[in-house]
């Protein structure tokens, strides 16, 4: 159990005791050691700040104004920017972002991938063809990717889904990215469920930074759908031409490569 609250004693004895299966996931990274955190003490982290004024008097509405004195206040210099948790390649995990443990297992089945046409041009309220025949509805998505879970197991239990985006080579952004996540109804042994993710215009984005910071629409990324920051089973890939909305992916499922063009 993460983060337990006052029922805490009911939680594991229903999981205990069979009585529900576990099936979150952590939002967190669990360090295989210290030195797989960030260190609070590195060089150039600690900034003194500077000396304040003396307390102040306002005349005009007779109020004190307090200064705190801060001298012997510290300020650490965050300037790891997005590279912790899954997002760094340096740390090693004793359980990754989004780990979790079941009574039972899932499979995933071969995930497609549907590009919205004209997408985007259009921007939103877009159509998406067979998946909105699926019920993947998605507004203001360029593609929408669909996998179906299978509980290959022996009890009932719910599953989450997470997809990852990964993004071409860029010394400001981290290779993997969340972007998505579903949990599934509670299946029995040998159900299933479709699972659908929409990707807007944002999620296809990184963040250009600059006097005039903007979020620019990349013309190829991959999709990782998996249980797990570090446990990704299949990888989609999409090529954006904005000019069209259309979408050249290409899946990949082990050694085998499937490419397949959407019209």
């Amino acid at each position: 159990l993460f983060l337990g609250g006052e029922a805490t004693g009911d939680s594991w004895a229903s999981v205990l005791f069979g009585d529900v299966s576990p099936e979150g996931k952590l939002p967190i990274m669990l360090p295989a050691s210290a030195h797989d955190v960030i260190e609070p003490n590195q060089a150039g982290a600690w900034k003194a700040r500077p000396s304040s004024a003396a307390p102040t008097h306002d005349a005009s509405d007779d109020m004190t104004i307090r200064v705190l004195q801060a001298d012997a206040r510290r300020l650490v210099a965050y300037d790891e920017g997005v590279f912790t948790s899954y997002r760094s390649e340096v740390f090693k995990a004793a359980f990754p972002f989004g780990h979790g443990l079941s009574y039972t297992s899932f499979t995933y089945q071969e995930p497609s991938v549907i590009a919205a046409a004209n997408a985007a041009d259009r921007g939103s309220d877009v159509g998406l063809g067979a998946a909105a025949d699926s019920g993947c509805e998605g507004k203001d998505a360029l593609a929408v990717a669909r996998v179906t879970v299978v509980n290959a197991g022996r009890w009932p239990g719910r599953e989450v889904v997470q997809v990852y985006a990964e993004f071409p080579a860029d010394p400001n952004s981290p290779r993997l990215q969340l972007r998505g996540f579903g949990k599934t109804a509670l299946l029995k042994p040998g159900d299933s469920e479709v699972l659908c993710f929409p990707f807007s215009r944002r999620d296809l984005s990184v963040y250009q930074p600059g006097a005039w910071g903007m979020w620019k629409l990349q013309d190829v990324v991959r999709i990782h759908i998996g249980a797990s920051s570090a446990d990704l089973r299949y990888t989609l890939s999409f090529k954006i031409k904005e000019a069209s909305g259309r979408a050249l992916r290409s899946l990949r499922d082990g050694d085998k490569d499937r490419h397949v063009h959407a019209e």
